[in-house]
């Protein structure tokens, strides 16, 4: 779908379940600092892994291990478009110690950097400011010292990355650590609308770096140009109740419809690439034939998950991929605004296939008359992509999808003169899902 069609047909569609209402639904455009090119086109599109490391991409590269995430599905999508962020972050992570659980006895504090593990066990009276001290001297001292740690303010460590662009995996080994990414944003909403006017056909979105301030940035540009913009969150406010300042609990208060957000408390580890894994794993599906819940992303890592911190991310409406009766799966599949994820792109879908029936039925014929004839053209091809949306599930087929249409005789003629037809509408049950079921029963002797 061209996004020209909205100067002919205005397409409103509302959910009773109160969501926001595009058409390459099936292709994703994975937005990344670091790629092998120095000039051309910033948007490319590859096939296989085999085609980005013919490009120069490495297996180290966090276009090439979401590309990955995104290919390990079944089914997955015939390509991915890997998009260039000229504007580089800077990756800043901020690792906050717990306080010790005594004051009388050595703890130990644990966390990866790329792999590499940097430790602290503190003395037998410690303090935070100790650990952090001491952890941030354990990370100045890992092999080739990726980052530069800083212990600041007593309280927590800031880690910087030397090099702009350049992503560090970071994993917390103990439970006293909490994590959240503060790498500040460059310019992404500007890289997204230079990126959007080179190649605007795609519907997903995620991104490398995805920090609050980052996604904060992407957000909004998403809700304006209809893309879903999927996200995974590091910080470990999410799963914490009382947190009223992490990624999650900010995302919902924006009441956002075209960002969904995922617990996910680790950053750029190879098999931790949850978001573009959930791309490669829903946009096979047609639009409103599915559920983002339940599904299994292969090649994507289950990081553990505690019942308070499950229960405080989904009350923030974000999701989680957790193992259930011994299977990985996703739950419950939401953006921010609390609306399903299918309901959304299905709803896209639907005023994208509208726009395009009607410019077909403009376009096939040497004129549509303003007649009752004409109108009931009009009508039949906005009911042909209600039925289509029946046959996928995204509708139910009962009660009968509808749709009204006024009588050329009772158009005003300002409107006729203008050739505008107005008050058409349609109405039309979404199917749903079924997600948990209460089941009651009776055994007797």
């Amino acid at each position: 779908m061209s996004a020209s069609l909205d100067d002919f047909f205005s397409i409103n569609i509302t959910a009773t379940t109160d969501t926001q209402t595009r058409a390459g639904f099936g292709t994703a455009l994975l937005a990344v600092a670091k790629v092998p090119w120095t000039s051309g086109s910033r948007v490319r599109s590859y096939a296989s892994l085999a085609e980005l490391a013919a490009a120069g991409f490495l297996t180290t590269d966090p276009a090439y291990q979401m590309a990955a995430a995104v290919f390990a599905q079944n089914p997955r999508p015939v390509s991915v478009k890997i998009g260039q962020r000229t504007r580089l972050p800077t990756q800043i992570i901020h690792l906050t110690p717990a306080t010790p659980v005594s004051s009388s006895a050595a703890e130990t504090y644990t966390a990866k950097i790329d792999g590499l593990t940097a430790t602290f066990t503190s003395d037998a009276t410690p303090t935070v400011a100790e650990v952090c001290t001491g952890l941030a001297a354990a990370i100045n001292a890992l092999a080739g010292t990726p980052v530069t740690a800083v212990a600041t303010g007593g309280t927590h460590i800031v880690c910087t990355s030397a090099v702009e662009g350049i992503l560090h995996s970071y994993e917390l080994v103990t439970e006293n650590l909490g994590l959240r990414d503060h790498t500040t944003d460059p310019g992404l909403a500007t890289d997204l609308n230079e990126l959007l006017a080179i190649d605007p056909d795609f519907y997903g979105l995620a991104l490398d770096s995805q920090s609050g301030h980052e996604v904060f940035a992407a957000a909004p540009w998403a809700e304006a140009n209809r893309r879903l913009l999927v996200v995974q969150c590091a910080d470990t406010g999410g799963g914490d109740p009382a947190s009223t300042d992490d990624l999650l609990y900010n995302l919902k208060s924006y009441s956002l419809g075209y960002t969904t957000g995922w617990f996910y408390p680790a950053i750029g580890t190879a098999n931790g690439w949850l978001a573009a894994g959930l791309l490669g794993n829903r946009l096979p599906a047609d639009p409103g034939s599915d559920t983002w819940a339940f599904k299994t992303i292969a090649g994507v890592a289950v990081l553990p998950l505690s019942t308070t911190a499950r229960a405080a991310i989904l009350a923030k409406h974000g999701n989680v991929y957790e193992v259930k009766n011994g299977v990985a799966v996703t739950f419950p599949g939401v953006v921010a605004l609390g609306e399903f994820v299918d309901v959304v792109r299905g709803l896209d879908w639907t005023r994208a296939r509208m726009q395009e029936a009607l410019f077909a039925l403009q376009t096939a014929n040497a004129k549509v008359p303003f007649t009752d004839e004409g109108i009931r053209l009009v009508a039949a091809a906005i009911f042909g992509v209600l039925s289509a949306g029946v046959d996928v599930k995204l509708f139910a087929a009962d009660p009968k999808p509808t749709v009204s249409a006024p009588r050329a005789s009772a158009v005003s003629s300002a409107n006729r003169s203008a050739r505008h037809l107005p008050s058409v509408t349609f109405a039309a049950q979404l199917a749903g899902a079924i997600h948990t079921i209460a089941v009651t029963g009776t055994a007797t002797a």
